[in-house]
């Protein structure tokens, strides 16, 4: 019982993270509908810096915002601080604001004529500024630097991050469990990014994996109770037939009992005979004068005791000398010799009967 209780215990302490983990997917999944009763966070941003982070909930309504101080880096983060984090932005649309000397900003001018593309930027950059495209990725947004008049130019202000770095936080943010809106730099607003990076193509995988996670989730939720329930069942099936077994393992003993009680009592009426009758001097000296008086050729199969009168049943080879033999015996009288059968087929020996009274003396 000890073992079982510590091994139940191991258990269930390496399970929890687990739990932990499948309660908050599935407080996700539901967040639709628990919306409806719970207080809703528009906004989550979370704030990578080299050696900390800082995660910043903008509530909806009249609310404050909440501001939480993570004292590590993204990749250090143990497993309570993962689901920890999990669990406040799982209700929220997450931002990511990556580390100010990871980003490289700049300005470069662009014409009215054409709308500014990733590919039409990518072109600029390649001819004002020569970066590999390969190694970086970059983002843009208008800039507040007015365009010289009388041009069909305009500026934007672009941001540079290493493409290396952009894809390592991807696959750490999506190793902690969590599924960022948008991964940029820069928050002039509190609920929104200065800089929006293109994380699409590195997301796809991971709404794939997410979509066959809540799948898996959902078959959990039916599959488990209904293995939990089959389980019992079984369980309660052998236990039920355990319980069978045992009783009609008692019922057999029982029986068994029983038929030893009743042989036992016909046993003790048996020992209780014979020891009244070899009590008895009478009966004794009965029996010794037959056993002196009965010829070499007889044998005797019953002796029956009633009151004083003996009946006795034997074989002999000379049923009428067996009856005189018993004749000369003073302690019977009145000796009759009954019914006396044919010997059978190749034998010489007949049955008899002999009636005959005992001789009391006082």
């Amino acid at each position: 019982m000890h073992r079982l209780a510590h091994y139940s215990g191991r258990f269930l302490t390496k399970s929890k993270p687990f739990f932990n983990w499948w309660v908050m997917e599935l407080r996700q999944m539901a967040h639709p509908l628990l919306k409806h009763i719970e207080e809703e966070k528009t906004v989550s941003v979370l704030s990578i810096y080299a050696d900390r982070m800082e995660l910043r909930v903008h509530n909806a309504g009249d609310h404050e915002d909440a501001t939480q101080a993570i004292p590590v880096p993204l990749e250090q983060l143990n497993d309570d601080q993962r689901l920890a984090l999990c669990s406040q932005t799982a209700a929220s649309t997450l931002l990511v604001c990556l580390p100010a000397q990871e980003v490289h900003l700049l300005t470069i001018q662009h014409t009215t004529a054409t709308p500014a593309t990733y590919e039409s930027l990518t072109y600029r950059l390649l001819q004002e500024a020569p970066i590999d495209v390969k190694r970086l990725v970059f983002a843009w947004r208008r800039s507040g630097t007015a365009a010289p008049d009388k041009t069909n130019m305009r500026f934007l202000d672009v941001a540079l991050c290493r493409r290396a770095f952009l894809e390592n936080t991807i696959e750490t943010v999506k190793d902690i469990g969590i599924s960022p809106a948008a991964i940029g730099f820069g928050l002039s607003n509190p609920d929104q990014l200065d800089y929006v990076f293109p994380i699409r193509d590195y997301l796809d995988a991971a709404t794939s994996l997410k979509t066959h996670i809540n799948k898996a989730l959902l078959a959990g939720m039916v599959a488990i109770p209904l293995f939990a329930m089959a389980g019992i069942g079984i369980y309660s099936h052998l236990a039920a037939r355990t319980i069978q077994q045992e009783l009609a393992l008692r019922a057999a003993q029982h029986g068994d009992s029983d038929a030893l009680l009743r042989k036992h009592a016909a046993l003790t009426a048996i020992h209780a005979e014979l020891t009244r009758a070899s009590a008895s001097p009478i009966t004794t000296n009965v029996l010794n004068e037959l056993g002196r008086s009965v010829p070499d050729n007889t044998w005797l199969s019953e002796i029956r005791f009633e009151g004083q009168h003996l009946s006795i049943v034997g074989q002999s080879a000379d049923a009428a000398k067996a009856a005189k033999a018993l004749s000369q015996s003073p302690t019977l009288s009145d000796i009759r010799l009954g019914s006396v059968s044919s010997p059978g087929a190749g034998g010489t020996a007949t049955q008899f009967e002999i009636s005959a009274t005992v001789i009391t003396k006082p």
